[in-house]
């Protein structure tokens, strides 16, 4: 990831590394993104925060990571609470 800009944020959606790993329910690359920094409550063109979107994959088998990378992004949001994707 050197030299990559961590909140890069796509043209199309809208979208950080963070959210499309949310959206796909990729644990190891969500972890090295929060071990990197990034930040958890930025939204995509539609309002929706990578924390909904991990919700939305639930059922993928992946229900012990998902919860896993949950509690990451609730503790990497830090006080803040995560955007709310219904604005």
């Amino acid at each position: 990831m050197a030299g990559a800009e961590i909140n890069a944020v796509e043209r199309i959606l809208g979208e950080t590394a963070v959210n499309i790993a949310a959206a796909y329910g990729r644990y190891e690359a969500m972890s090295e993104l929060c071990e990197a920094g990034c930040d958890v409550n930025i939204a995509d063109k539609h309002g929706v925060a990578p924390l909904y979107k991990l919700l939305s994959t639930a059922g993928n088998g992946e229900q012990v990571k998902s919860s896993q990378v949950k509690s990451m992004l609730l503790t990497d949001a830090g006080s803040s609470e995560p955007l709310c994707p219904c604005r």
